[in-house]
């Protein structure tokens, strides 16, 4: 299959233009339905524990109606998304990358909201959207055309009737400018937990294309460099250098900036085996566990439902990346491959990072559990990413019989 440019159609070479309309249109009737029960269920198991977490000394469900208000709306919007051919993207990448550029730079203008010290949300009456987690879908949008248009291969990338750019420096280059422009504008917020799950994205999607292992390795110690000189250099706030303190030394304050992971350990160990109960864990229930339905709702997942809770909740998202995973490794282009392996980062990168985090392996960075954990930007930036998987999964259905299955091989 030929790669593509700007505003050209795919050239399928010895499929034929019948095999092309068949892989175009016939396959959008095609729906990976492992992918979207996957979903479906691990969503289904966040709005329940929403509603049990969010409830508190208050009793009050409201969280849990407004998780599921925004599980709705982004089915919609997964839905809408899958029904249109991915390679679109090919197309439309610069108002996606722009309009997201756009929004991160006006959200830190009098028109965005500060919310626990960062500079980084938009605020209508009651309705409130981040952009900086709308534009993880942005940066991997971007990331896969920059490398799709500029890394030479069998598959004949590069715009039709152009020479292909000079290959993994440039790709490695272009990439690496268009991850520094979001993370600059995001830790500008007060968002350095957002910049981790942007970096993961980036080197996932980096080593999917085949850039050279050195100049991988270069970005992750370019990157370890940038965190100890934000550590050193007074570039981060008071609180964060005080989470990455209280990390070290957990006896430091434990009372204070120590107290959020402590609860969630003990949280976490008191759910025993098979957990206290649905809405009846104590430390979720009273409000000692702070945070319990955003950054600690795994610790109160362990504490109400135990180890058999916690495990399924992983095993759930652990089937939905498997899904993901076999989805891109079985897409005949590069563009699909690339897109589909940065979804992939971004929701394996969130979960390892949140449960850590609940866990005490790994610094409090605010970072939400996938799917899981209150907000309606994560919901709807999540889903719409499984949208995109589904239209790759969709679009690359041929029948297996006769030359389209032979060239398709």
């Amino acid at each position: 299959m030929t790669a593509t440019g700007l505003g050209h159609r795919p050239d399928f070479g010895p499929l034929g233009k019948s095999a092309a309309r068949a892989v175009l249109h016939g396959s959008r009737r095609s729906i990976h339905w492992p992918l979207v029960i996957a979903t479906l269920a691990v969503v289904t198991f966040g709005v329940l524990m929403v509603f049990s977490a969010g409830r508190g000394p208050t009793g009050q469900s409201g969280f849990g109606v407004r998780q599921a208000l925004f599980a709705v709306v982004g089915f919609g919007a997964m839905t809408t998304v899958a029904a249109i051919d991915y390679r679109r993207l090919l197309r439309w990448w610069p108002v996606v990358l722009g309009g997201a550029t756009v929004a991160l730079i006006a959200v830190l203008t009098p028109l965005g909201t500060e919310v626990r010290g960062t500079q980084g949300w938009f605020r209508v009456g009651p309705l409130a959207a981040q952009p900086a987690e709308f534009a993880k879908l942005a940066l991997i949008c971007g990331l896969a055309v920059v490398l799709h248009l500029n890394l030479p291969s069998g598959e004949g990338a590069g715009r039709p009737g152009r020479p292909v750019a000079s290959g993994p420096v440039t790709a490695f280059g272009l990439s690496v400018l268009v991850l520094g422009v979001a993370a600059l504008l995001v830790l500008a917020e007060g968002e350095s937990g957002t910049v981790l799950v942007y970096c993961a994205i980036a080197l996932g999607m980096l080593a999917t294309a085949g850039i050279p292992v050195r100049y991988l390795l270069l970005l992750v110690a370019s990157g370890l460099g940038a965190i100890g000189l934000a550590l050193t250099a007074n570039v981060l706030a008071p609180y964060q250098v005080d989470r990455f303190e209280a990390f070290l030394d957990p006896t430091l304050d434990p009372l204070g900036v120590g107290y959020n992971q402590q609860q969630a350990i003990t949280a976490i160990g008191s759910g025993g085996l098979t957990g206290a109960g649905f809405f009846d864990g104590p430390q979720t229930q009273l409000g000692y566990l702070p945070d319990q339905h955003t950054d600690f709702i795994f610790a109160a997942i362990a504490e109400e439902l135990g180890f058999v809770g916690a495990a399924t909740l992983l095993l759930l998202h652990t089937a939905v990346l498997a899904l993901i995973f076999s989805v891109g490794a079985g897409c005949r282009d590069r563009f699909g491959r690339l897109l589909c392996a940065g979804v992939f980062a971004m929701i394996a990168f969130q979960v390892i990072q949140n449960v850590a985090m609940n866990l005490r392996l790994l610094p409090i960075t605010g970072i939400p559990l996938p799917f899981v954990s209150y907000g309606g930007s994560s919901m709807v930036t999540l889903l719409v990413a499984i949208g995109v998987v589904l239209s790759v999964a969709a679009n690359q259905s041929t029948p297996r019989s006769g030359r389209v299955a032979r060239a398709g091989a």
